[in-house]
């Protein structure tokens, strides 16, 4: 384990020896999001996000700030690639219905295949 994995888990208070399995993605996605506040405050600001996998850690985990859906499913997306689990990036539209297909593309999402099973994971 990679000593910015260790520190992921230490920030989320994931105890768990990590397999890619159903077990470890429940308990991973619950310590995430039970831990890691859903913040805006710099894209509300105007200032430069997160976007290198370096940036997000630094803030998410070292910094101990919460992040935006880009920030938030980036470091779990990393985090499952690190722990051997199948992942897929996807995007996706929040609030389509209401703004119509300007809204293609502006959330980003995770597909993890496991057991034969497509699992979308958003956190």
């Amino acid at each position: 384990m990679t000593t910015e994995l260790a520190a992921y888990f230490d920030r989320i208070g994931f105890e768990y020896s990590p397999r890619a399995d159903g077990a470890t993605l429940c308990a991973l996605c619950r310590a995430h999001i039970n831990t890691i506040p859903f913040e805006n405050l710099d894209v509300q600001l105007g200032r430069k996000t997160a976007r290198s996998q370096a940036e997000i850690h630094d803030k998410l985990v070292s910094r101990q700030r919460g992040g935006w859906c880009y920030e938030q499913n980036g470091l779990m997306g990393w985090a499952l690639d690190e722990i051997g689990f199948d992942v897929t990036r996807l995007v996706a539209g929040v609030m389509r219905e209401q703004a119509g297909d300007g809204q293609l593309g502006n959330h980003p999402c995770l597909l993890v295949r496991l057991e034969g099973e497509d699992l979308l994971v958003d956190v």
